[in-house]
């Protein structure tokens, strides 16, 4: 067995949890002195190894990510990694968080990860002591962490967000401080299925058949587009 030939088994078992879910791996039996060019990945369908220049960004991100860490086995170090969602679908990037936290790449490695990130599927991986976000104040012109103590008192149950415990859109409001849960148009939209559930309500009580069978249809559409649940006595 070659070197190369253990390094390509070593990392395939490795990387396994994050490249099998993309029907992908690495491939282990390649000697031809082209291949070592870069890291040989396959797919899982036909053993057929693609390109470097046909693999998807986001699995290059997770090779960039990973790899070194694999070949350096740091010991006692701190780890920035920027942007760990890049190119990556969200269940791909918690996946991602959580394999890189737990895999310490060798016994007793003793590492601490910093992740820079924006993305909210990511910050729900984190208790929010382990969270720290910086904001611009626009009255001092400084950089300052956000606070999300209740009050002075360091105690686990003394925040304000529990970001292992909200909804994506409810971190994107109150972590991200986006103003709104969604686009403009949902908004909008909410607004109109509530005026309209409120006009069903009373066109079936004054008996008025025509204008209701309209009105109910157009919740339906609306409600279609929100994804929203239909009463069933519509």
């Amino acid at each position: 067995m070659s070197n190369f030939t253990w390094v390509a088994e070593e990392l395939n078992k490795l990387l396994k949890p994050l490249l099998e879910p993309l029907y992908l791996k690495i491939k282990e039996n390649t000697e031809s002195l082209e291949d070592l060019n870069f890291i040989p990945i396959a797919s899982i369908k036909n053993d057929n190894v693609i390109p470097t220049k046909y693999l998807s960004s986001g699995t290059k991100q997770i090779l960039v990510k990973t790899v070194p860490l694999f070949y350096i086995k740091p010991e006692n170090s701190i780890i920035l990694i920027d942007e760990p969602e890049n190119s990556l679908y969200p269940d791909v990037q918690k996946n991602f968080i959580e394999f890189i936290v737990k895999e310490t790449w060798h016994e007793k490695a003793n590492c601490q990860f910093f992740f820079a990130t924006h993305s909210p599927t990511i910050a729900s991986s984190f208790d929010p002591w382990e969270i720290f976000e910086l904001k611009f104040d626009e009255n001092t012109g400084k950089v300052e962490i956000e606070n999300y103590l209740k009050s002075k008192e360091r105690d686990v149950n003394n925040y304000k967000f529990y970001p292992k415990y909200l909804r994506w859109d409810s971190i994107l409001t109150k972590i991200f401080d986006l103003e709104r849960d969604g686009a403009l148009e949902r908004e909008q939209s909410l607004e109109e299925l509530a005026y309209l559930d409120e006009k069903i309500i009373y066109l079936k009580e004054n008996n008025k058949k025509d204008e209701l069978e309209k009105t109910v249809k157009k919740y339906k559409k609306i409600a279609d587009k929100l994804a929203w649940k239909i009463n069933k006595n519509l």
